[in-house]
């Protein structure tokens, strides 16, 4: 996802700074939560489709941001620099490429990285969905046969 996307998910602008990304996603996800809406399964879906977009924008801006601070605390940032100049003379063909190749092998990592931590995150919420609404079954008919009991009780 494109940097772009996630601020206009996230509803913040350029200029916010990670704890604003942070406020943002926890004021979403409190509105789109999809435990709101276990009364409406259509509400319900919409909303585990909201949050999923969700979770993947803030983990772009908090991979972003933090690639973004590791360069302004002078790491190396670029995918030009690399270790080549150590000895004097540089080759910048050669330190292009060993930059290039270990950019792109990091991103590959992050990618499945994200993807694997998306994954979980859609397990993991669709079990909490599931044991909610189970949960809420049994008290539900707790409630229920607890009344009709009183009824009875209240008959004799």
């Amino acid at each position: 996802m494109d940097i772009q996307r996630a601020l206009k998910i996230l509803e913040i602008d350029r200029t916010a700074s990670i704890d604003d990304v942070n406020q943002a996603y926890k004021d979403i996800v409190s509105v789109w939560h999809p435990d709101r809406f276990t009364h409406n399964p259509r509400l319900k879906r919409k909303a585990e489709e909201k949050i999923k977009d969700v979770n993947i924008a803030y983990e772009t801006l908090k991979s972003f941001y933090a690639q973004k601070q590791r360069q302004d605390e002078g790491e190396k940032g670029s995918p030009f620099d690399t270790d080549a100049d150590v000895g004097g003379a540089t080759d910048t063909t050669t330190a292009n490429k060993e930059g290039f190749n270990r950019t792109r092998t990091t991103d590959e990592t992050r990618d499945r990285t994200e993807a694997a931590f998306e994954i979980g995150t859609q397990v993991v919420l669709t079990a909490w969905s599931f044991l909610s609404s189970k949960l809420r079954r049994v008290v539900d008919k707790q409630v229920i046969t607890g009344e009709e009991e009183q009824q009875r009780k209240g008959k004799r």
